[in-house]
């Protein structure tokens, strides 16, 4: 029975990266050349690593990492006597398969913390992959495509690293992190998140009082791996010039700088970051949906968090309603009175999870405030580095309002509203605003 269940749920997410993969396509190939955010530059920046002069007049290289750049060079210089056109259509591509992978590692996580629930592990990678946004940035020639499948990579590794602590979790853990800020330095604002499972493994070990050296010896290459990611970024950080600015974005996201909370509770404010989020197309063109949809999306999202909270009752409910341990039935003394102690480890190990994909999530929003504040223009798809942890949001919310026996036909019926999204967007907004 779990390997018909395991099978179904991998026949459903092969036929949804194939539809991503279908529907990059289309985005790559009908979105006319340079009509995606900063496109023209990233394909400068690409052009001055393999020595060329930028075609367009103003073009010029940014100031960002280039791991993207330097790994997208060798495509280039491989495609060169093709039309510009069609080079420009096959990085685009590269883009596609990425957000395959995101898809694939967001349905990864969802299963590493919720094993049991399917809803979760289906409607999670559906948000990611039908985001119209998503699928635009996505279809491009971008770092922030590359970004998002670091961050990915780096959520279900942090997820990993908390449910169950390996050498190979943690290493993952920190090559995510190197790789992210080489690709553009607000990557730092994961720093924090590669922290948290520190915190969380101290504070088990005081609880649970075991022997130091068997500590060390489960967790010793977690320890060295991880260590060393801190002390190298924290040098990174307050050593570099270049990574100065984003190092002060990360300061006001994690002291909850009362500036940025006010940026972020400025109606206007908020309203842009969440129509960016959801669509936002032709870079500077600036394409909006109608407002309708909007609207909807606006409570789809409502929903969630009602969801979330819904869900975040039951869960405190449930642990204080568990009855301590009477006396004589087990090695911890009798109690009056309620215990959180009688949840099991691995439910702690789980909460602790659904904990820091939520503070990514309040981070990013957080980061991308401060954006605004300290002099850089804050937009939309900053958030969507972090779209897996958005979407296990939205999907866990859910999960907390859809009744048991309307899940499929709400799976079905989220999948259908999605993908008409997308083909929305190219048919009704894209298509006739940029040719």
């Amino acid at each position: 029975m779990r390997n018909a269940r395991q099978q179904a749920f991998r026949s459903v997410i092969i036929s949804l990266v194939l539809l991503v993969l279908v529907k990059g396509v289309l985005f790559a190939a009908l979105t006319p050349a340079w009509g995606q955010d900063d496109e023209v530059a990233y394909w400068a920046d690409i052009k001055s690593i393999v020595g060329e002069k930028p075609v367009f007049r103003g073009a010029t290289p940014t100031h960002h990492g280039r791991l993207y750049q330097q790994s997208i060079s060798p495509l280039y210089i491989a495609t060169k006597g093709l039309s510009i056109g069609l080079r420009l259509l096959i990085i685009r591509l590269v883009s596609v398969i990425f957000l395959g992978a995101v898809v694939v590692l967001t349905f990864l996580t969802a299963r590493k913390i919720w094993p049991n629930s399917g809803f979760i592990q289906i409607s999670a990678p559906l948000f990611v992959a039908f985001n119209p946004k998503v699928s635009f940035i996505m279809a491009s020639v971008s770092p922030d495509t590359l970004l998002m499948l670091i961050f990915s990579v780096f959520l279900y590794a942090l997820v990993s690293v908390v449910i169950k602590p390996t050498a190979a979790n943690s290493l993952v853990l920190f090559v995510a992190l190197v790789a992210g800020t080489l690709t553009k330095a607000r990557f730092l604002i994961a720093l924090p998140l590669a922290g948290a499972p520190f915190l969380i493994f101290v504070f088990w070990t005081l609880k649970k009082l075991p022997r130091l050296e068997t500590w060390l010896k489960e967790r010793v290459l977690f320890v060295l791996a991880g260590g060393a990611a801190l002390a190298w970024w924290l040098l990174r950080w307050v050593s570099a010039a270049d990574f100065g600015f984003s190092g002060k974005i990360g300061l006001a996201s994690l002291t909850l700088d009362r500036t940025v909370l006010a940026k972020l509770n400025e109606p206007m404010f908020s309203e842009r970051l969440f129509s960016q989020f959801w669509g936002f197309f032709g870079g500077g063109s600036g394409i909006y949906f109608s407002i309708g949809i909007y609207r909807l999306l606006l409570a789809v999202c409502l929903a969630a968090l009602l969801g979330l909270a819904v869900r975040g009752y039951k869960q405190v409910r449930r642990v204080l309603s568990t009855p301590a341990p009477a006396a004589g039935t087990g090695p911890e003394p009798a109690s009056s009175g309620l215990e959180i102690q009688a949840v099991t480890s691995e439910e702690l190990r789980h909460l602790a999870a659904v904990g820091l994909v939520g503070l990514s999530a309040l981070l990013l929003i957080q980061a991308t405030g401060a954006y605004e504040v300290y002099g850089a223009s804050a937009l939309g798809r900053y958030l969507l580095t972090g779209s897996a942890s958005f979407s296990l949001l939205l999907a866990a919310g859910l999960d907390g309002l859809v009744p048991e026996k309307a899940r499929h036909p709400f799976l079905v019926a989220l999948a259908i509203a999605l993908f008409s999204l997308n083909i929305l967007s190219l048919s009704a907004y894209l298509m006739p605003r940029l040719y």
